[in-house]
């Protein structure tokens, strides 16, 4: 194909009797986007069916002058190697009937009511917004505002005249022209039937929209087209995506076409459509088995919808702004009244957090005084083991004295001559005579007491080590009993993290203090180490005793 001197064609997205939509890169700058491509071959410019084509491409162009974002954007069209084509945003995702059909016919609320604002708003720029994007000051001979030059004076006459000249008409709404980004958001396409102004552009298609969405007056007349035949069309989609099936199917299954379009003309001119809560209850239960249903859309949703689909056309909103601020004012109400709704809720929670507030200060008042009690327990226990710890030194110094007596036979010999000398000292003044005189009797208890203890040290070291043990056993004892406060004061302080739901200042507070008194229970517990470790040194200087006495 000529055009793939452009492009690389990544994909064909769809296919029609006038034309053929690919997905393609363009070729040197790299950019992707939608190119449009006539089936029929033009022989040359001045070609009428190219320059039909250029006047449906300059419809689409001047719409692109607001930048509306729910409308497709196309670029300039050209002519290569006798085939037309232009470009166009390419859309990321799928039309709504494809959508509607990959999710069993029923959507949620809030997705038909986003579709019914976005392209509603599309209509509204089409039919009345998009003359403050196309007027020209000369053509149209407005005049400057005498205050701001960059202004012109619009009264409301001259408005009128500029949308009836400016105003596009789509002229073929129906579901596959309306694609579903995969952000969620809603563009709409395809105005190759469109009528700009009083002049339609419509020589490009063989048919005249979709039989499904064509309006009642359009079946009597083509020539009578006015923006209430869009309204129309686009009520059937409204419909449609709400219910998962348009009101008056074309049926060519059980008759032929020509009776078919008879009976679908009669409906659209004659018939009320089906009940919408109907339709969407039983689509619903088939979607979601076993589930009850029970209404899930507005009022003025079902409203809006059936106003669009009036028989008479001036029974229905006159174009897509008056339709788009009638969806926006109820969108707007109900935002206003979850607002408040939020608003009650927030102010109930406000209330319950306040209570919850309360009660937390009360706790944490509370588990802050046990925690000061417990603290003082565990000071009182650092200063029990403190005082067992210096009663082991004073033991181990006593053994360290005995330790040197044991060792030192010489002293033992000494003491034992010196305890004889005493003896015999005391009977021989004994045998002549003498009494006993107060310093001799001392002299005497103390040789007896020297040489009992030296005689007896053995049994004083036992003792001793008895004492250590017990010791031993006590300072064990005070450890688990400050465990067991740090238990309770970890539990404490569990429980005041538990109590806390709130993230108001006062609570963080509350954990700031619970902070220090975890800083002043580690500082403890440093204190502690160091005690064991002076303890379990002066257990080693006990054991080497205990094996230099063995």
């Amino acid at each position: 194909m000529a055009f793939l001197q452009e492009y690389t064609m990544l994909d064909e997205l769809g296919k029609g009797g006038f034309a053929t939509v690919y997905k393609v890169r363009h070729n040197e700058l790299g950019y992707i986007r939608a190119v449009r491509v006539l089936n029929e071959t033009i022989v040359d410019s001045a070609s009428k069916t190219y320059q039909k084509f250029l006047r449906e491409c300059k419809v689409l162009l001047r719409l692109g002058n607001g930048n509306h974002p729910n409308i497709v954007h196309i670029y300039q069209p050209c002519l290569l190697d006798n085939k037309a084509l232009v470009e166009m945003d390419y859309v990321d995702g799928q039309d709504i009937l494809h959508y509607l059909k990959a999710n069993q016919n029923c959507v949620p609320t809030e997705e038909v009511i986003r579709m019914a604002l976005q392209i509603s708003s599309a209509l509204a720029y089409c039919h009345e917004d998009i003359y403050r994007f196309c007027m020209d000051r000369d053509e149209d001979k407005l005049q400057d505002d005498p205050n701001d030059g960059s202004k012109v004076l619009i009264d409301e006459n001259t408005r009128k005249k500029l949308i009836n000249k400016y105003k596009v008409i789509h002229n073929d709404i129906h579901s596959g022209n309306i694609m579903r980004r995969e952000d969620g958001n809603f563009v709409l396409l395809d105005f190759g039937l469109a009528i700009n102004g009083d002049e339609v552009v419509r020589s490009s298609r063989h048919t005249n929209g979709a039989p499904e969405f064509k309006a009642p007056e359009k079946w009597d007349d083509d020539s009578i087209l006015t923006e209430q035949s869009d309204i129309y069309s686009f009520g059937i989609v409204l419909y449609q995506y709400l219910t998962g099936r348009v009101p008056f199917p074309y049926d060519t299954k059980n008759s032929n076409a020509t009776a078919a379009e008879f009976k679908l003309m009669n409906a659209h001119r004659e018939v009320a459509p089906p009940a919408i809560e109907d339709i969407r209850r039983e689509n619903y239960e088939r979607k979601y088995e076993g589930e009850e249903y029970k209404r899930d859309y507005p009022q003025w949703l079902e409203d809006a919808i059936l106003k669009c689909l009036r028989k008479n056309p001036a029974e229905r909103f006159k174009n897509g702004k008056e339709l788009y601020d009638f969806i926006m004012t109820h969108v707007q109400t109900s935002s206003a009244l979850c607002n408040d709704v939020e608003k009650e809720n927030l102010t109930t929670e406000n209330k319950k957090l306040a209570s919850q507030l309360n009660d937390l200060r009360t706790t944490n008042k509370g588990l802050n005084e046990q925690l000061n009690a417990k603290q003082n327990e565990c000071d009182t226990l650092s200063l029990d083991l403190r005082s067992a710890k210096d009663r082991v030194v004073e033991l181990v110094e006593e053994l360290k004295n005995l330790k040197k007596v044991q060792k030192n036979p010489w002293l033992i010999l000494l003491v034992v001559l010196f305890g004889i000398w005493g003896i015999g000292a005391s009977l021989f003044a004994f045998t002549k005579g003498d009494k006993f005189t107060d310093n001799s009797g001392s002299n005497l208890v103390v040789v007896h007491d020297t040489i009992c203890k030296t005689l007896t040290n053995d049994a004083a070291t036992k003792q001793l080590e008895s004492q250590i043990a017990q010791l031993n056993k006590q300072i064990g004892e005070y450890r688990t009993q400050i465990s067991q406060k740090d238990e309770e004061i970890r539990k404490l302080k569990s429980a005041s993290t538990s109590s806390s739901g709130s993230s108001y200042s006062e609570v963080a507070t509350l954990n700031e203090q619970i902070k220090k008194k975890d800083a002043e229970i580690k500082r403890l517990n440093n204190n502690l180490k160091q005690k064991t470790s002076d303890l379990e040194k002066a257990n080693r200087e006990i054991a080497v005793l205990r094996q230099n006495l063995n």
